[in-house]
């Protein structure tokens, strides 16, 4: 799954046989069908807390689902058969349900019909089945009647009501098959499904396996689909309502698959014609990703579905993968840069999953990074190798810089967390696990090797192919073929919080050189733990005489011997470590006047450890200076850009967002001679990133430069794409990337009588608008509007959005500094009513509001305010806590960089 809670920007297997070739035939009954099944593993784990997990005495072999599915009502009915292996004698077992009426249980043994006592137990999810006499070991068949309500939180399944009919789709990971229909709703538990699904004529109907056949019966349909190979049931999927359906180009066969994929694309009613520019795209990635493995992919059908109204970015459900519409339809004229490449990472990141996660599966949540890290890592790098020019290694390395930061806290978690409560489950989608884990694999392929770490992971999926599987087999798989221990490597990274920070000195003297390491947490300002942290460290170095040197780190503090005195050294060669460092004395000097010999990467690398001192206060601004001014003007966007977040956290909470001339000019001096030599419009045939590097300056001389001639010319571009949007002509006269830069400006930098005209024109094109690229804009856009008195007017567009979207409301009003206190006393008075209106998933993050105040009085407050509303909110309390950990960092960081600030500038507090 591609997560995308706020904020948040911010991004395999079997070959050895036919996709399905162990998937039983239409005809064959369930009994037969459990029979060709690989059995589950009976994973024996041992819990802190017993309620939370299911016994491993009853095993579930296969599942037969009929439901009644009428996008037309407010639910459903379904009765599901599940058999299942008793493996020791009991009088009782349990398994999940949530909110679902259970009308009937009979259980057939070998011998007998039992009806047992049923008994639900809520806060655990689970319902109890209770015998009047004890059962030996044998096989069971459950046939269960149940009925439910359709979600309304954009979990389990849920309905999407749009001018063009009713729609439902499914969301099941991590734990809401449960609401669905009772089952073993735990990972370690895979069969084949077998799915029946009657649905009203002439409506179509999608699930994880291609249509068998149909029958028609008073106005209903029922579709039946093949059987599925073994899958937890996070993976089972269905949508149904009147869907275009558009067919693509179907996956050509190879070497390892001799029968073609059919490739099928499916959106809302009058939709479908955005979906070409995704279906022409994904074969590509697919067959790079077979090729990478050798292993084909597993599944009879890819359909791609674009979801209107989706809690998660995107879900990797077999043969049937959902994403939100933004990501999925395209037009291919006016779809901007950021667009087309988010679709590619994102596809790239769900194919992935095909192997990792849904061929072989985690055992358990605490090894979700089987499943997303491996999605993050290798997403990327089957992204830049069928995409060149999206520069997606370089952005994994931002990512994993990007999740440096989120490490830096006490409140950080492991990327292998132990899982006890649903808190610890939903709180495993985060960057630690993705980003953070994705930086881990990216570091031990370079300890390994790429082509050593290759054969690992396709060991490792072969073997466990249609299983599930652990992090030991991983780490056997991997040293195993390349024949080097990495397990005590990986676990010191896998099962600890943090980020280590290196302290790096050299001395040289007539006969030797010696490199001394030391090793620390790194905590941002005014946070720390009392626990004791020790990495073993694959530490890569290079020199002037030495493009890579690696050594293993164990110590707080270590001495290597070296062969050469270096004229300079970078303490990450190619940045493929996890880990930050500082430099002591004159070597610093040296690798800042020797930057130029430097990869991209690794002078990303320094400029992370550059601001990782600036935010722990071992830097200030004059001395984080000179490498603002010489990124700044570094060709490569990636690199130009490094520093800029710097400049939003001044801007923002130094200058309280009235920044002095001084600094307009100091950030106009750095780029605006660098704008001038791109220019204010695309070229024919100029690069991805030199769009996107307009964008940059764009944003940098329009918001902190306040330059005047970008803001008039963006205003007059605004009022043409704003007459443009109303008349529904062609809107690609403006670079995509720029368009909310342009509304910006017609916003706010008319009179207060054409702002005002301005924002009802805006809330009236987002009432309307249908495309999801647009709808965000609007609504980012609407917040920053100067008038106070259109406050009530968007907090009034609650009710009128997408469920996915309203939360974006009010991170768009903190981002006005005009509104920021209202935004916050508004949410407070009216929580209970808003907790109504917000899908629980995006509630979880609404303790993160209150950061915009970076003030530490703010502490109490927030901390009293959600305390006890959150915690039965899965994932919450934690977000809680990283969010106190970031107001109390931005505040310490405010009060120690300002003064040095102040001076630099010129101004007098």
């Amino acid at each position: 799954m591609k997560n995308c809670p706020y904020p948040l920007i911010s991004l395999f297997i079997v070959g050895l046989f036919l996709a399905c070739s162990s998937t039983p035939s239409p005809e064959e009954p369930l009994s037969k069908a459990v029979s060709t099944a690989p059995q589950a593993k009976k994973v024996v784990l041992s819990p802190q807390n017993p309620e939370f997990r299911l016994a491993n005495e009853v095993i579930p072999q296969a599942y037969t689902l009929h439901l009644d599915l009428d996008p037309r009502k407010d639910g459903f009915k379904g009765k599901t058969a599940i058999q299942v292996s008793l493996l020791e004698e009991t009088n009782s077992f349990f398994l999940h349900s949530k909110k679902l009426n259970i009308t009937s249980v009979v259980v057939q043994s070998e011998s007998q019909q039992l009806t047992p006592e049923i008994k639900t137990f809520e806060k655990e999810e689970q319902i109890g089945l209770f015998f009047s006499e004890t059962l030996p070991p044998q096989t069971l068949t459950l046939h269960i009647e149940h009925e439910g309500l359709y979600g309304t939180d954009l979990k389990g399944l849920y309905k999407v009501n749009h001018p063009t009919g009713e729609y439902l789709f499914t969301q099941m990971e991590p734990i809401s098959a449960r609401s669905l229909f009772p089952c073993f709703d735990e990972p370690q538990f895979k069969t084949p499904f077998r799915m029946h699904l009657k649905v009203p004529k002439d409506i179509n109907a999608i699930a994880n396996m291609p249509l068998i056949d149909e029958s028609e019966s008073a106005g209903f349909i029922t579709k039946n689909f093949q059987p599925s190979p073994p899958l937890p049931t996070y993976l089972v999927a269905m949508m149904v309502g009147p869907f275009d359906e558009v067919i693509g180009p179907n996956i050509p066969a190879t070497k390892l698959r001799p029968n073609p994929i059919p490739l099928r694309g499916f959106a809302l009613k009058g939709k479908g014609e955005k979906l070409q520019y995704a279906l022409k795209h994904t074969g590509e990635i697919l067959l790079a990703l077979e090729d990478y493995f050798g292993i084909a992919h597993p599944y009879p059908k890819i359909d791609i579905i674009a979801v209107p109204d989706f809690g998660a970015g995107a879900m990797e459900n077999p043969g049937a993968i959902t994403f939100r519409e933004w990501l999925l339809l395209l037009d291919e004229q006016e779809a901007g840069v950021r667009q087309k490449r988010a679709f590619v990472g994102v596809m790239a990141h769900e194919l992935v999953h095909q192997w990792f996660g849904n061929l072989v599966t985690l055992a358990w949540w605490d090894d979700l990074w089987l499943n997303e890290a491996f999605a993050t890592f290798l997403g990327h790098k089957i992204t830049a190798q069928v995409s060149p020019e999206s520069l997606a290694l370089e952005s994994l390395i931002r990512g994993t810089h990007s999740a440096m930061n989120s490490d830096s806290i006490p409140a950080s978690r492991q990327i292998r967390q132990p899982i006890v409560t649903h808190h610890d489950i939903h709180n495993a989608f985060d960057g630690i696990t993705y980003s953070k884990g994705a930086g881990f694999l990216s570091m031990l392929e370079s300890l390994l090797g790429e082509e050593a770490f290759r054969k690992g992971i396709t060991e490792f999926l072969r073997k466990n192919a249609e299983g599930i599987a652990t992090v030991d087999d991983l780490l056997h798989a991997l040293e195993t073929q390349s024949q080097n221990p990495v397990t005590a490597v990986a676990k010191s990274f896998l099962n600890q919080p943090g980020v280590p920070q290196v302290g790096v000195s050299i001395a040289c003297d007539d006969s030797k050189a010696t490199l001394s390491l030391s090793q620390k947490r790194y905590f941002k300002l005014g946070l720390r733990t009392d626990a004791e942290n020790l990495w073993e460290i694959p530490f890569c170095y290079k020199t002037d005489q030495s493009q890579k040197t690696c050594v293993i780190f164990k110590q707080k503090q270590q001495s290597f011997p070296m062969d050469h005195c270096p004229e300079y050294l970078h303490p990450n060669a190619d940045a493929r470590g996890y880990y930050r460092f500082s430099i002591d004395g004159q070597y610093s000097d040296n690798l800042n006047k020797n930057i130029d010999l430097l990869t991209l990467s690794e002078k990303l690398a320094l400029a992370d450890s550059l601001k990782a001192a600036f935010r722990n206060g071992e830097m200030g601004f004059a001395q984080i200076d000179p490498y603002m001014k010489k990124y700044g003007r570094m060709p490569q966007r990636i690199l130009s850009t490094s520093f800029t977040e710097l400049f939003g956290f001044i801007h923002d909470h130094v200058w309280q967002h009235e920044p002095p001339a001084a600094f307009e000019k100091y950030v106009e001096r750095i780029y605006a001679k660098p704008f001038q030599k791109i220019g204010y419009l695309p070229l024919e045939g100029e690069s991805q990133d030199i769009k996107l590097q307009r964008q940059a300056y764009f944003n940098l001389l329009y918001k902190y430069a306040n330059r005047a001639s970008v803001q008039k010319w963006l205003y007059k571009k605004g009022l043409k794409l704003l007459k443009a949007k109303e008349k529904g002509r062609d809107t690609s006269f403006l670079q995509a990337e720029l368009r909310w830069l342009a509304f910006h400006a017609i916003l706010t930098k008319g009179t207060p009588k054409t702002n005002k005209n301005h924002f009802r024109r805006l809330k009236r094109l987002l009432l309307k608008e249908t495309d999801s690229s647009w709808r965000r804009t609007f609504i980012s856009v609407l917040g920053r509007t100067p008038v106070e008195s259109h406050f009530d007017a968007l907090i009034g567009l609650l009710p009128n959005v997408r469920k996915n979207e309203k939360t974006s409301i009010f991170w768009a009003l903190m981002a006005n500094p005009i509104f920021q206190e209202k935004t916050w006393e508004t949410f407070k008075a009216k929580y209970d009513e808003f907790s109504q209106e917000i899908p629980q998933g995006s509630l979880a993050y609404t303790p993160y509001l209150p950061n915009a105040f970076c003030d530490i009085q703010r502490v109490a407050e927030v901390e009293a305010f959600f305390k006890d509303k959150i915690q039965d909110i899965p994932g919450a309390p934690r977000n809680l806590q990283k969010a106190i950990d970031s107001i109390r960092t931005c505040h310490g960081l405010k009060e120690k960089s300002a003064p040095g600030i102040r001076s630099f500038f010129g101004v007098t507090p």
